[in-house]
């Protein structure tokens, strides 16, 4: 790496970094003023409160992780710009273009490991911080899920647990025709289960016509019957919040029920909507900057931040707003969340080019 690219990174790192423990710090006071609403009721104190928003730490840098470093880099490119530094990077054969090629790919760069550190952090401490709080209020927090469904191919199953145990207690499994209509139901309370393997054993079985009518009941005492990759810990995902959740843990849960045909659009928003972040600073990055650069206004670093924090703001609802579409209209759920940052980089394009001949 050069010089002037170590300078740039070196620059625009530090500022992200003040920013984002700026930002992190004054997120974290005013949900300490939230949580002492709740300090006294049953043995919830100010200690656990203090535990509780230290565990959050990793969850706030990385919801605060794309505003800080596009205030970071249009803080360190306006500074730069007003010390005229840049123009030294011009006598050194960089031209403006090139530079903003550079800022983006750094922050791309920066942005992306930075994510990929807190993802593996943040769904852990969120879970701790809300056992903590639960704890301290008096809530129980370990609560077995009791049934779960599922489908494959033609079969629904019906799995419900013994009380307060992993362990399946009773199956029932729904065989349907064609058409949808119910052909066949079994039923076993005679359950091994091993290595995501469901063994039923003793099962009763009732046949129906293709009216939906009853007509026969057949129990067969030595009757069994093997269902493979069928993982309970899988099972518990599916009704996880989606925010404790990692990228790995979404990913599992997102095939889990593709291949058990069980609904996995808020698995899907989620992972989606995470990934996409580093491109979204990208778009961001790409309207701020032309407005950074333009050395024939006369703009203060003060109103550059403003306007790299009022483009993080806009981003973030744009986003909030296409995920909460995307899980009510299940349509567009594979292209709701990606389409701020389709918008942002397009609008980008169009500003980096209109002002291409200023810059």
């Amino acid at each position: 790496m050069t010089i002037s690219n170590k300078y740039l990174l070196l620059s625009i790192s530090k500022a992200s970094i003040a920013t984002l423990c700026s930002l992190v710090i004054v997120f974290s006071f005013f949900k300490f003023l939230e949580e002492l609403n709740e300090v006294g009721q049953f043995n919830y104190t100010v200690g656990m409160a203090i535990q509780h928003i230290l565990l959050l730490l990793p969850s706030f840098f990385n919801s605060l992780v794309l505003i800080s470093i596009l205030i970071g880099a249009v803080f360190s490119l306006g500074s730069l710009n007003s010390n005229k530094e840049l123009q030294i990077f011009q006598c050194g054969g960089i031209s403006r273009k090139e530079l903003i090629k550079k800022i983006i790919a750094f922050s791309f760069y920066l942005s992306f490991f930075t994510i990929i550190v807190l993802e593996i952090f943040t769904p852990y401490s969120i879970e701790m911080a809300n056992k903590v709080k639960s704890l301290g209020l008096g809530k129980n927090t370990f609560s077995i899920v009791d049934t779960s469904w599922i489908k494959r191919d033609q079969e629904i199953f019906f799995l419900k647990r013994s009380k307060n145990s992993k362990e399946i207690s009773e199956v029932k499994i729904y065989k349907l025709d064609n058409d949808g209509n119910l052909q066949e139901f079994s039923k076993s309370n005679n359950i091994q289960f091993n290595n995501a393997e469901l063994n039923l054993h003793d099962i009763a079985t009732s046949f129906f016509n293709t009216n939906g009518k009853y007509t026969k009941i057949s129990k067969k005492n030595n009757s069994t019957k093997l269902y493979k990759n069928i993982n309970i810990e899988d099972l518990d995902a599916l009704k996880n919040d989606v925010r404790i959740m990692s990228l790995y843990e979404l990913y599992q849960a997102i095939f889990f029920s593709i291949r058990n045909q069980t609904n996995n659009t808020q698995f899907v928003v989620e992972f989606l909507t995470r990934i996409i972040r580093p491109l979204t600073l990208i778009g961001m990055i790409l309207i701020a900057l032309p407005f950074v650069l333009d050395i024939e206004r006369s703009i203060s670093i003060g109103k550059r931040i403003a306007l790299a924090s009022g483009i993080g703001v806009i981003t973030h609802l744009m986003t909030k707003a296409t995920s909460i579409m995307s899980l009510k209209f299940t349509s567009i759920y594979l292209i709701g969340p990606i389409i701020p940052t389709i918008f942002l980089i397009l609008l980008g394009v169009i500003i980096f080019k209109y002002r291409s001949s200023k810059i």
